[in-house]
């Protein structure tokens, strides 16, 4: 009954915060979520999609709509609705405008009342101009079929006239993009997944290999083998990434900048001065020492090249960190530890992010730090009452939280974790309170001192990349959000390359199985990886991609002191991470919003639910060969990949 009511009582909360969530997108003038209304929707001017940033200036469209009435008709009420401001017209004359530039209002609406239509022809006109964002209008009116919708047009420069495009319509993308088809590339490596499948599920059928890895007291030397295997592979993508100039990466630019500013002053830039600067500054220390060390050798690379072993450094420390939280999780259990250590070493974003510069990559190493010591309290709770424990914990939580902002969105669930683990081992409330307090402490005293300097310098703790307070102003396509954008998926499957302008998870899909944003570049532009085994990588992800779902599910159905706990707290960060992701993504409508690599400190969780699931798929022995073998696919095509090709 309690858990019952537990259940109901979350879900309730969830429900109240979804519906006042709702209401804000809905109501809300700032809102770049669109509505539609009634028999109209929302129309803009047909484009060509475009991922870089445009600057703030003032740009209009006209729209148009000719009609006809049969009788005089009175009081006609009309209902505008348009992004930025507006001036409507009636056969030429001015009947209503909208706002202007400079009031910070981006969405209006109004209701226009006409005495009278005379019978005959009519032209209805709206003149919108935006200097934020594209230029949309949604009108309706009682009396008369002028509602918006694809009858409308829009004028161009020259005085033609073109259809308007609705914000239902599929987004037009640049000829550069369609070429990268699943289809032709799965096609054309079918012989080499064809073999590597069939061998492995040749192994898998073997009982001596079954008989090896269901060995209890010789699992953990395989485990501990394919954890080598993985360190060893990652040294030859780092060897042969160090070979290749580093001239792209998610912004680049702006974290070179950052990294210079820290080498050229010894000190760190306020979020106002440069695109970067508004990021928390641990890595930007660290890459700054790194390339002073460099220099004191004298070593015969560019400034770019030297700092690209700091996110490789940190993709093989990430590979440690996942081997030593398998065999906690999943002790004697080589083939769950396998499974789960391959998701974390061999998930396209892991790969990709590993390979360029930014901070995203050093700050995921300390987010799985912390969650491996989550870990070892659920597995020991005693060790929370350790103050040695509390400071080590606390010093690695802090360097995340440092080293990317994100990383605070860890904090909620693993309170509530020690929390409940103190509690359910009969630890008093006085005592939760004082453990829970004493990290508190450290954790302020580690990283206080950032936020007090933003604080004094400018006036708020902490300035996000978007804020209007850096004087840093842009936006970018598509520049909106609907409702469909929240539950459509599939082109990811098809085409990933920029799946993400078709909705929240196609673009999770198509960044955390493959590079889908194409790491920042422009259109035109790709990454040297290798596309032949890269793009095949989307449909074998489908495997683990349902392996974590069932590792999901199974997580509330799973009997055991602490494995439970663990897959339920893989679960709950997963969750806070996507919900955190989907906020931003309904209020933030640019096209790179939902990355799957901001969850990259997550990988622990992935492949703790993975493993989980795989678990339960390879129950029987033809599930397991079939299940192995696909997997194994996914492994070496992941791999290779995004082994860098010149």
């Amino acid at each position: 009954m309690k858990k019952f009511l537990g259940i109901m009582i979350a879900g309730l909360v969830l429900f109240a915060a979804a519906l006042v969530l709702f209401n804000k997108l809905h109501t809300s003038p700032g809102s770049r979520f669109l509505f539609s209304d009634g028999q109209a929707t929302w129309v803009q001017a047909p484009y060509e999609f475009n991922n870089r940033a445009n600057e703030i200036e003032e740009r209009s469209t006209t729209f148009v709509k000719t009609f006809e009435t049969d009788n005089d008709v009175r009081e006609v009420s009309i209902s505008l609705k348009v992004t930025g401001w507006a001036k409507l017209y009636l056969d030429g004359e001015l009947l209503h405008e909208t706002g202007g530039p400079g009031d910070g209002v981006w969405k209006r609406e109004a209701t226009v009342s006409v005495p009278e239509i005379g019978r005959g022809a009519h032209q209805v006109s709206l003149k919108v101009f935006n200097d934020s964002g594209p230029m949309l209008v949604l009108l309706n009116a009682d009396k008369v079929n002028i509602g918006s919708d694809h009858t409308w047009k829009v004028i161009n420069e020259d005085g033609s006239q073109q259809p308007v495009k609705t914000i239902a319509d599929p987004i037009k993308m640049p000829a550069e993009t369609q070429g990268m088809s699943v289809r032709e590339h799965f096609l054309s490596t079918l012989p080499v997944s064809i073999s590597i499948f069939v061998l492995f599920v040749l192994l898998a059928r073997s009982r001596k290999v079954a008989a090896l890895f269901n060995d209890p007291v010789r699992s953990e030397d395989h485990s501990s083998y394919f954890r080598f295997t993985c360190h060893a592979l990652w040294l030859l993508l780092a060897v042969n990434c160090l070979s290749i100039p580093p001239d792209f990466g998610f912004d680049y630019q702006g974290h070179m900048a950052y990294i210079g500013y820290v080498f050229n002053n010894a000190s760190l830039p306020l979020a106002d001065q440069g695109w970067q600067m508004f990021q928390t500054p641990l890595y930007y220390i660290v890459s700054a020492i790194v390339f002073k060390t460099g220099q004191l050798f004298s070593l015969p690379y560019t400034p770019a090249e030297v700092l690209r072993v700091v996110p490789l450094a940190c993709g093989f420390a990430q590979i440690e960190i996942g081997y030593r939280i398998m065999k906690a999780v999943f002790p004697k259990q080589a083939a769950s530890q396998i499974a789960g250590l391959s998701i974390i070493t061999f998930m396209p974003m892991h790969l990709y992010m590993s390979q360029q510069l930014g901070n995203e990559v050093f700050a995921a190493v300390f987010t799985s730090a912390a969650i491996l010591y989550v870990i070892k309290f659920i597995n020991d709770p005693e060790k929370l009452s350790s103050q040695k424990e509390q400071l080590i914990f606390s010093v690695i939580l802090s360097a995340a939280i440092l080293s990317k902002i994100s990383a605070l969105l860890l904090i909620f669930p693993t309170v509530v974790c020690l929390a409940w683990l103190l509690s359910r081992n009969a630890y008093k409330p006085q005592a939760i309170t004082l453990i829970g307090l004493k990290i508190l402490f450290f954790v302020l005293i580690l990283t206080g001192w950032y936020f007090i300097r933003n604080i004094l310098e400018l006036g708020q703790p902490f300035v996000n990349g978007w804020s209007t307070s850096r004087g840093i102003n842009w936006w970018q396509e598509p520049g909106f959000r609907t409702m469909g954008d929240l539950v459509a998926f599939g082109q990811a499957l098809a085409n990933p390359v920029l799946a993400s302008v078709y909705g929240l998870w196609d673009s999770l899909y198509s960044t955390m199985w493959f590079d889908g944003l194409l790491s920042g570049l422009g259109i035109g532009q790709r990454p040297p990886w290798n596309y032949s085994f890269a793009m095949p990588v989307v449909w074998f992800s489908l495997l683990p991609s349902v392996a974590i779902l069932v590792g999901i599910y199974r997580s509330f159905r799973c009997k055991g002191t602490t494995l439970k706990p663990v897959l339920i707290y893989s679960v709950a960060c997963i969750t806070i991470y996507v919900l955190a992701i989907g906020y931003l993504y309904a209020t933030l409508p640019i096209y790179s919003t939902a990355k799957a690599s901001y969850m990259l400190g997550l990988l622990p969780c992935f492949g703790i639910l993975g493993a989980k699931g795989f678990a339960q798929l390879t129950k029987n022995g033809m599930s397991r060969m079939i299940v192995t073998g696909l997997f194994a696919c996914w492994v070496v095509f992941s791999y290779l990949g995004y082994f860098m090709v010149r």
